[in-house]
């Protein structure tokens, strides 16, 4: 749910990342490619929403309840 806009922004970038891997490494199993774009997806989202829009959040709403 929280992480959801990170994983809007990022899905395009992280698909392309991921392209590139998977044919650098020549993995051809489009049934295993997509399991790990899904699973990078989710936890890159996951981060990002942890990491940087949480305490980013936290701190916009402390400048204007101060």
């Amino acid at each position: 749910g929280k992480a959801s806009y990170a994983l809007y922004l990022l899905q395009g970038s992280l698909a392309a990342i991921s392209e590139r891997l998977f044919a650098r490494y020549g993995m051809l199993n489009t049934n295993i490619n997509f399991l790990v774009f899904v699973l990078l997806s989710v936890t890159v989202s996951v981060l990002v929403y942890q990491f940087y829009e949480k305490p980013l959040h936290k701190g916009i709403s402390k400048m204007f309840t101060s």
